[in-house]
């Protein structure tokens, strides 16, 4: 059993879960022109439009970051 931080949370768990956010942020970015995932409460700043191009290629590549990450 692995040893928890101070606050109860899963050392790993937490670096996956922001890796994964990180991972998530760089295709948005690079893919859809999305300079942040951080929501900022401004419908101006927090909804994007995008074409299905950008989009789907934005899918693959997070399908496949999945594969090479988690499999």
């Amino acid at each position: 059993m692995r040893e928890l931080n101070e606050d109860g949370t899963d050392p790993v768990e937490e670096w996956e879960k922001a890796h994964k956010k990180e991972i998530a942020a760089r295709i948005a970015k690079e893919y859809l022109g999305i300079e942040t995932l951080v929501t900022r409460n401004r419908d101006s700043l927090d909804f994007h439009s995008v074409g299905v191009g950008s989009l789907e290629a934005a899918l693959v590549a997070a399908f496949e970051a999945g594969q090479k990450e988690f499999c």
